[in-house]
C-alpha cells in the first residue's frame, strides 16, 4: 500500500543536501513525497526545487508564500497528494520538530518497518472519529503515532530525536 508523506520545512536551507535526500528516497521508496515549504525566508524553497529536479519522479514541492500554522501546511500538502492519486493514508512530519534533520531518515526507516501497525491504529482512530472532514481525516502525525504506539526508533528513544 502506497502512503503519502508530507514533510514540512521552514528555514532549513543549511540542512538540505542531495546526499540526505538520496538516503531518504532509498528508505521511502514506497511513499509519495510532498515537500512543503512553509513560508521560509531563506533559500529553503530553492533547495527543495533543486532536489525535485534531481529526484523528479519521487518528489513534489508545494510552496506556501507566507508561513502558516502546521494544520494549514498539512492541508496544502494533502490537497496536492489527494489530487495526484488515490492515497488512503497520508502522514506528515514537521522537520522543525526534530532535534536534527538527519534524524528524519531514522524515523522513516522505523516507520517503514511498522507502517502496517500505524495504519491499523489510524483506521481505528478514524472509525471512532466519524465527524472529521474527509479531506483531512486520513492525515496523521508520524511522530504522534510513534509515541501513542510506543514504537521504537532503532537505537534511539523518540525523545532524543525530537525537541
Amino acid at each position: 500500500m502506497k502512503l503519502g508523506l508530507i514533510i514540512i520545512f521552514n528555514n532549513n536551507e543549511t540542512s538540505l543536501n542531495s546526499t540526505f535526500f538520496n538516503e531518504l528516497l532509498h528508505i521511502a521508496n514506497n511513499f509519495e513525497l510532498c515537500l512543503v515549504n512553509n513560508g521560509s525566508n531563506d533559500a529553503t524553497l530553492e533547495k527543495l526545487l533543486d532536489l525535485k529536479d534531481l529526484f523528479e519522479s519521487q518528489i513534489t514541492v508545494v510552496d506556501i508564500k507566507k508561513k502558516q500554522a502546521l494544520e494549514a501546511a498539512n492541508k496544502a500538502g494533502a490537497r496536492y497528494l489527494l489530487n495526484k492519486g488515490s492515497l488512503k493514508h497520508i502522514g506528515y512530519i514537521n522537520v522543525n520538530d526534530l532535534s536534527n534533520i538527519q534524524h528524519l531518515n531514522k524515523i522513516l526507516a522505523a516507520f517503514n518497518k511498522s507502517k502496517q501497525q500505524v495504519i491499523m491504529h489510524n483506521l481505528s482512530v478514524l472509525k471512532s472519529n466519524q465527524n472529521t472532514r474527509v479531506t483531512v481525516k486520513n492525515i496523521f502525525s508520524i511522530l504522534k503515532y510513534f509515541s501513542v504506539l510506543k514504537l521504537k526508533v532503532k537505537d534511539y528513544s523518540l525523545n532524543e530525536l525530537v525537541n
